[in-house]
């Protein structure tokens, strides 16, 4: 079976909890995405995939390897419908938390490995970009836009080789 649209994503997330390792939100981001923090998340979403809709359900880590750079990995599963698809997604996030905005504006890159039961692997490659904003002591909230390209992609199979989702995301900081 091959996708007549590769895979369509309505990448709203319906939740994101991120609990960051971090020490207070006193001044907006300046210890959220401070060197040594820490993200762990968890997400919910909708997917389709020639005409079969899923359950999109995943886990992620992060870790500020410098201020305001995050390096990560993400992994989604995708149920309700057959074939089963399994999703890891390493990525590099840059959060400009020094800018002195009621929001955050952050730009990303990721690389996406999918799996699929019944077909071949297929690998892509992508950007993020958006805004986080905080909207209480310990929470913000973000959103943005992602462009996201597949690698070998043959065009009398799919429709199209690449997409642009919206992905939103409500965090929690301690």
């Amino acid at each position: 079976m091959q996708p007549d649209f590769f895979m369509r994503k309505i990448g709203i997330s319906a939740a994101v909890l991120v609990l960051t390792c971090a020490a207070g939100w006193s001044q907006v981001g300046a210890t959220v995405f401070q060197q040594g923090s820490t993200r762990l998340s968890l997400n919910v979403g909708y997917g389709s995939l020639n005409g079969n809709d899923y359950f999109i359900a995943g886990a992620g880590v992060g870790y500020y390897i410098y201020n305001g750079l995050e390096a990560g990995l993400d992994g989604d599963a995708w149920a309700g419908s057959k074939p089963h698809i399994y999703e890891v997604s390493p990525r590099l996030t840059y959060v400009f938390y020094q800018l002195d905005y009621p929001f955050k504006p952050y730009l990303g890159g990721l690389y996406r490995r999918t799996f699929y039961d019944t077909m071949k692997s297929v690998d892509s490659a992508g950007g993020r970009a958006g805004i986080i904003s905080p909207i209480g002591e310990h929470t913000y909230l973000s959103a943005g836009l992602v462009f996201e390209n597949y690698f070998h992609c043959d065009t009398h199979l799919y429709s199209s080789c690449s997409q642009v989702y919206p992905e939103l995301g409500l965090a929690f900081s301690y």
